[in-house]
């Protein structure tokens, strides 16, 4: 397929945690609202703002107080705190219900964020182009943009120019499903969003932000050396990092219509061949990389800052905190192994420690054995002990995170999944009335299952006792669980090469120059960059 088929949209939710507080609130709409941080120093940090805030020119770059100054009338809606840290669930579970939505119009769907979804609707396109290209007019596209010309000249050509390119055909059909995909979204939810379609990843997330909010774009292909003759390099993805400073350096360059000058070789004399590659066909609007199907996410985690005074110094310290993180993962793992069957084999231990006036970030990945919150927490706090304890017994720790990843699909669980799920749910375990089940070797297979909140059933384990006697039955396991109860076996390491934002830091934008990043940590990934093999700076 050649790219120019392709039609991908970016679906942005518009201010979106404040949209969420404006649902939770009916009181709240029309007024500028700002969300911020639990910690309420200076009336905490801003993470989100609305357009009425906005227009009193109140910024996310400040906090609570300096925003009322700004905008005396404005909300303050603060995060939620759990376990002494931001508890961003509602927002999750918003962000979960517009997903629902955007499933309805394809399968083909990668969660990039909370609130940033990519379609690949180019199925949806082709199918559409024969019977429903006359509905692409501009009544049915009020809220459309075009990038490079008028939309109503736009969609005059697509109609009437018979040398017209087929693929903004195309992307004149994706507009006009974006905007079905939009009132859809406000219809079911009552959210308003903005959205980006264009022929690749890349192109979607640059132009979804041109016309904001509650409004999209449309990018045709001869159209990019407009949008790159000024655009920072920074902006595009992977480029806003270490890599695009070392890009910007090598090349002498600071905007995306500057690296089309390069040739594939000019390029490959700098970079290996992969890079390179990469280089050339991003300068040119091309992105390859698919929409990679990501209803839920890859990895999940927790973290905290302790800036300044509030670092860590103690092992008693350490310990609290390392067990409030603990806490919320097995929580939420267990949430997950219950509604997407899989578990987690993987866990990322990361810290940030002031050595020399200097901060010193790092990590340390280990398997996962369990679910159980006083064994993710004492591992990751020997982890901690063992790396990063000073000669004079103190720590002076300024981030900590916990994630988990790699995970397996939990195969076969059905029968006895609802079994314990039974014992579980039962106040007294001794008096619930259990049905009895004989089970052997050949009739049943035993995964591992976390039962009672706390506890491990491994395999060997209740293979060796429940089946001992081949017409022993599941009632009278239950008398001796605790016997059967045990801690699984160890599983082997895989060590993954994708370094994302941790969803909490992300989805708090805090400045993530100070901070150590992780594998990627909530659906609401972001999507995973381009891997470069080869130091560019060599």
């Amino acid at each position: 397929m050649a790219h120019t088929e392709r039609v991908v949209i970016l679906v942005d939710m518009d201010c979106f945690y404040c949209q969420v507080e404006e649902k939770l609130d009916l009181s709240l709409e029309g007024k500028p609202i700002a969300v911020v941080q639990y910690n309420a120093w200076r009336g905490g940090g801003i993470i989100a703002v609305n357009y009425p805030a906005r227009e009193k020119g109140v910024t996310r770059h400040m906090r609570g107080d300096e925003a009322k100054q700004k905008c005396p009338e404005i909300v303050l809606a603060r995060v939620p705190e759990v376990r002494g840290k931001a508890d961003l669930t509602k927002y999750r579970e918003a962000g979960k219900r517009v997903a629902e939505v955007l499933q309805t119009f394809t399968p083909l769907l990668e969660r990039a964020s909370v609130d940033e979804a990519y379609l690949d609707v180019t199925e949806v396109v082709r199918k559409r182009m024969n019977q429903d290209f006359e509905k692409v007019c501009i009544d049915n596209m009020q809220n459309t943009y075009v990038v490079g010309c008028d939309t109503k000249d736009f969609l005059y050509n697509v109609h009437n120019d018979k040398e017209y390119s087929e693929s903004n055909c195309r992307l004149a059909m994706g507009g006009l499903i974006a905007e079905e995909i939009r009132a859809n979204i406000y219809n079911k939810t009552g959210y308003k969003c903005s959205a980006g379609i264009a022929h690749n990843k890349i192109l979607a997330k640059l132009v979804c932000g041109l016309h904001k909010p509650n409004k999209q774009t449309i990018i045709p292909q001869e159209s990019v050396p407009e949008l790159y003759k000024h655009l920072p390099l920074r902006k595009v993805k992977s480029l806003g990092g270490k890599f695009g400073d070392a890009l910007s350096e090598q090349l002498k360059i600071t905007n995306m219509g500057e690296l089309i000058r390069f040739s594939e070789r000019e390029l490959t004399k700098r970079f290996d061949g992969k890079t390179a590659n990469w280089l050339y066909n991003v300068a040119r609007g091309i992105d390859l990389e698919p929409v990679t199907v990501r209803l839920i996410s890859k990895s999940i985690g927790c973290c905290k800052k302790f800036p300044g005074r509030n670092a860590l110094i103690t092992s008693e310290s350490v310990e609290h905190w390392t067990s409030e993180l603990a806490s919320e993962i097995s929580e939420r793992l267990s949430k997950d192994l219950e509604e997407n069957n899989r578990r987690a084999k993987q866990m990322v231990v990361s810290f940030a420690q002031e050595i020399n006036k200097g901060d010193v970030s790092s990590s340390r990945t280990l398997p996962l054995n369990t679910y159980d919150q006083i064994k993710i927490a004492q591992c990751a706090f020997d982890t901690i002990k063992k790396f990063c304890l000073r000669a004079d017994g103190t720590y002076k720790i300024k981030f900590l995170g916990i994630s988990v990843g790699n995970f397996e699909e939990n195969k076969n669980t059905s029968n006895i999944t609802a079994f314990f799920k039974t014992i579980r749910d039962s106040k007294n375990l001794e008096k619930s009335p259990v049905s009895t089940k004989t089970i052997n070797k050949e009739n049943m297979s035993f995964p591992t299952i976390p039962i009672l909140g706390e506890f491990q059933l491994s395999p060997e384990s209740v293979e060796n006792k429940v089946c001992t006697d081949l017409n022993s039955t599941l009632s009278k396991s239950v008398l001796s669980l605790n016997e059967i109860i045990t801690e699984e076996k160890s599983s082997d390491d895989d060590d993954g090469n994708v370094s994302i934002y941790s969803a909490t830091t992300e989805e708090l934008n805090e400045d993530t120059k100070s901070l150590i990043y992780y594998e990627d940590i909530y659906p609401e990934s972001i999507a995973s960059q381009p891997v470069f093999k080869k130091n560019i700076l060599t």
